[in-house]
C-alpha cells in the first residue's frame, strides 16, 4: 500500500478532530451579554396570561423553572397589570424560581433585572430577594431589592432596573426565594464567560493526541523504518 494511501485514514482522523474541535467553539454559543425578555413562543394576545413551570428563552439558553408550584407569562395589555409593551414573567407566592444558563451546565453572572408591582390592585412596596448558587448548591451571594409603587402614566406599575452586585458571578443557579407577595420581573441581564483559548488549545491538543493514538493502535499511521544490518 501507497504511504499517501496509509496516511488518508490518520489525515481523515485529524481533519474530523479539528472540526470537533471547531464546532466544540461554535456550540458553545451565546456567550458574553444575554437578554431574556421572556416574549418568546408560545405568544398569546395582548392582555392574556399563560401558566407555566418551565420556559426557555429562544436563541439565548436561558432557562426559568419552578419548584412547588408554577409562575405566570403576561403579555402587556391588561389595564390592571404592568405594561412595558411585552410580556413578563410573575412568580408565585410558594415555589421556589430558578434560572439557569443552558441547564446549568456553565457559569454565569447576573447583571440587571427589570421588577415592577403585581398589579394596581395594590402598590405596596414588595422586597424580592435573589441568591447565587454553585454548582452543588452552595449560596454565593445574597440580595434583596426593593420594589416600590412606582407607577406610569396610565397609573399601571412600572419596571424599575436593579443592578447586581459583583458577587453575583460564577454562579450555575440564581435563585428567587418564595415571598409573600406578587411581583412581576422582566428583562433579566446576564453575562456567560468566552471560553478561553487555552481551554480550547488543551482539548484540541487532547483530540489530536487520541486520534493518533489511535491510527498507530490500528496500525493505519506509517511508521519510521529502520536500516537493517545483515
Amino acid at each position: 500500500m501507497k504511504a499517501s494511501q496509509t496516511m488518508r485514514p490518520f489525515i481523515s482522523t485529524i481533519t474530523a478532530s479539528v472540526a470537533l474541535l471547531l464546532g466544540i467553539q461554535h456550540n458553545v454559543h451565546g456567550q458574553g451579554t444575554l437578554h431574556a425578555a421572556f416574549d418568546g413562543p408560545p405568544t398569546l394576545p395582548p392582555g392574556s396570561a399563560a401558566g407555566s413551570a418551565n420556559y426557555v428563552e429562544p436563541g439565548q439558553g436561558v432557562d426559568v423553572n419552578a419548584r412547588g408550584g408554577g409562575f405566570t407569562r403576561r403579555w402587556s395589555g391588561d389595564p390592571m397589570f404592568p405594561d412595558n409593551w411585552t410580556a413578563y414573567i410573575q412568580p408565585g407566592q410558594s415555589q421556589l424560581l430558578f434560572f439557569t444558563y443552558m441547564g446549568a451546565g456553565h457559569p454565569f453572572a447576573a447583571v440587571s433585572v427589570d421588577l415592577a408591582l403585581h398589579s394596581a390592585s395594590s402598590l405596596e412596596p414588595v422586597t424580592v430577594q435573589f441568591t447565587a448558587s454553585g454548582y452543588s448548591g452552595g449560596i454565593i451571594a445574597t440580595t434583596a431589592f426593593t420594589v416600590a409603587g412606582t407607577v406610569d402614566s396610565q397609573g399601571q406599575p412600572a419596571f424599575q432596573t436593579f443592578y447586581f452586585p459583583p458577587q453575583f458571578h460564577d454562579m450555575y443557579y440564581l435563585r428567587l426565594t418564595p415571598a409573600t407577595s406578587l411581583w412581576s420581573l422582566d428583562n433579566l441581564v446576564i453575562y456567560v464567560p468566552e471560553p478561553s483559548a487555552l481551554a480550547l488549545l488543551v482539548v484540541g491538543s487532547s483530540l489530536l493526541w487520541a486520534a493518533r493514538r489511535r491510527c498507530i493502535h490500528t496500525g493505519l499511521e506509517p511508521r519510521e523504518k529502520h536500516d537493517t544490518i545483515h
